[in-house]
């Protein structure tokens, strides 16, 4: 069964491994700064757990308002077309 929540610190090695493996490289090239903007405030990056393992994650900017906007969602190859990217939204 797979669990959305809240991304933690603890997974942020998980979600920079997924996005890498589907060609993003700029969470890769500093942890530390990929950290701050997955947690930001306004930010609001939800993960995708299965058995264990991140298989999903969306980022979303929102003004707490009025406004919000999907910034990055990625889905685990293997896993597309199960609709986990329509619940991590």
């Amino acid at each position: 069964m797979i669990e959305y929540r809240p991304i933690l610190q603890a997974d942020l090695h998980g979600v920079i491994e997924l996005s890498t493996a589907a060609g993003g490289t700029s969470l890769a090239k500093d942890p530390e700064r990929a950290w701050r903007a997955l947690s930001a405030p306004g930010v609001t990056t939800i993960i995708a757990i299965d058995a264990g393992e991140i298989v999903g994650y969306a980022q979303m900017q929102s003004d707490g308002a009025i406004q919000a906007h999907l910034s990055s969602i990625v889905v685990a190859e293997n896993r597309r077309r199960q609709g986990i990217g329509g619940r991590l939204i």
